[in-house]
């Protein structure tokens, strides 16, 4: 399965939610961020006294890890379920594989992601990045509230500077601190979808016109390389979300 294994469209009843995909690949659809999610710091993972420098996706960026642009094996197809893996690249600590599962009800979207290590202990992070269209074929334009309780300061090069500040008034390309892990998007007059995930962190990117997006990440961008999670053969890093969606 190409292009990350992605979700292009996400069909409620008349409603469709997603901003379709672009040529670029980091815009539209709904993709997984991993092994590592947002930027990091002259583009590589430093760990363990090396460097390891990854391949740049967005103009001078290494962005959102690789699964969004890469192809992966589909390990489990039914009508409501899918389970996609994709390994890591030459490029990384030591191998590994990612695994996706998106499973879909009459008014829920449930997914998962799981980093795995085949040997030695590595950093990671992860994270989900959907794009959702601001105003749909019907009812008023987007409202999203996150729960959150700072935001976390951003620096010229648009990462952390490793400040806590208050969340302040949009608009916002910035990682927020969710200690519950809520949020809620309402279309009103139409579709309300109430968010709930173990991720205690949101990437909050609402600059284009068109569109918006709320992204629930084990942690702020460039953590993998300030106080990163380490995956290894016992432990993996797993992070759940699900989407309650109710029509209006």
């Amino acid at each position: 399965m190409k292009m990350g294994g992605r979700a292009n469209l996400w069909q409620i009843a008349d409603l469709q939610v997603l901003k379709p995909m672009v040529d670029q690949a980091v815009i539209g659809g709904w993709y997984a961020m991993a092994p590592w999610a947002g930027r990091i710091s002259n583009n590589k993972i430093d760990f363990q006294g090396k460097s390891y420098l990854q391949e740049k996706n967005l103009e001078q960026w290494a962005i959102h890890g690789t699964v969004f642009y890469a192809e992966g094996e589909v390990k489990q197809s039914a009508k409501n379920k899918l389970e996609i893996r994709h390994q890591t690249t030459d490029s990384w600590i030591s191998p590994g594989e990612i695994v996706q599962e998106w499973q879909i009800g009459d008014d829920y979207l449930f997914t998962s992601i799981e980093i795995r290590t085949f040997a030695e202990p590595f950093p990671a992070s992860c994270g989900w990045h959907p794009w959702f269209l601001r105003e749909l074929s019907r009812g008023k334009p987007a409202q999203y509230k996150i729960e959150a309780t700072k935001k976390y300061q951003r620096g010229t090069d648009y990462l952390p500077t490793g400040k806590l500040v208050e969340v302040g008034s949009g608009p916002f390309d910035d990682a927020l601190v969710v200690p519950n892990g809520k949020a809620s998007i309402l279309w009103p007059e139409a579709l309300e979808i109430k968010v709930e995930t173990n991720c205690e962190t949101y990437v909050l990117y609402d600059l284009p016109e068109d569109s918006f997006c709320l992204e629930p990440s084990s942690g702020y961008p460039d953590q993998i390389n300030r106080d990163p999670l380490i995956v290894t053969k016992e432990n993996p890093l797993r992070i759940e979300s699900t989407w309650r969606a109710r029509l209006l």
